[in-house]
C-alpha cells in the first residue's frame, strides 16, 4: 500500500527492497549450516567404471560441508563410501546436487550417482529473434500493384 504523498515510483522502489530483503533472508536461512550438526552416512556409490568413481570422489572432495569420506568397499558390483558431513543430510542432498552428485534413498539405504550435469543452471537469457531480410534487396513492397 502506498503512504501518503508517496509517489508510484517510490511505493514500487520501496516494495523491491522488501521483497530482496525477504529473499536474502530466506536464502541465509535455508543455507546456514549447523557445525554443530552433522555425522556419517554409508552410501552406495552407483559407478558403471573406475572412472565415474574418481569422479564421484573428486567430487566429494570439493564440498564444504563434506569432512571426510572413507572407502568402506570396493568390488565389481558395488562400491559402499562413508560421508562425513556437517549440516543436516537435506543441507548435504543440496551441496551434492551442486556438484554434480545426486543423493538418492533414505537411511540407511543411501545411494550416490553422477548427474549428467550439476543442479544449479545458470540463467539463461533469451536470445533476440533472427533478423528477417526481404526477398530482394531495394524492392519496395508498397510500390507493388494489384491487378
Amino acid at each position: 500500500t502506498a503512504k501518503p504523498g508517496e509517489t508510484e515510483a517510490q511505493q514500487l522502489a520501496r516494495s523491491v527492497a522488501y521483497v530482496a530483503a525477504e529473499i536474502g533472508h530466506a536464502w541465509k536461512q535455508a543455507n546456514t549450516i549447523d557445525t554443530k550438526a552433522g555425522g556419517t552416512l554409508d552410501a552406495t556409490v552407483t559407478a558403471s567404471s573406475l572412472v565415474d568413481w574418481v569422479a564421484v570422489r573428486n567430487r566429494l572432495r570439493t564440498i564444504a560441508q563434506v569432512r571426510g569420506t572413507d572407502l568402506v568397499s570396493f568390488d565389481r558390483d558395488q562400491i559402499r563410501v562413508a560421508i562425513r558431513y556437517i549440516g543436516d543430510t537435506e543441507q548435504l542432498r543440496a551441496a551434492l546436487g551442486e556438484h554434480g552428485l545426486q543423493l538418492g534413498g533414505t537411511a540407511p539405504d543411501w545411494t550416490l550417482a553422477l548427474q549428467a550435469e550439476p543442479t544449479t543452471q545458470k540463467p539463461t537469457v533469451p536470445s533476440a529473434p533472427p533478423a528477417t531480410k526481404p526477398d530482394s534487396l531495394g524492392d519496395d513492397p508498397r510500390s507493388e500493384t494489384d491487378e
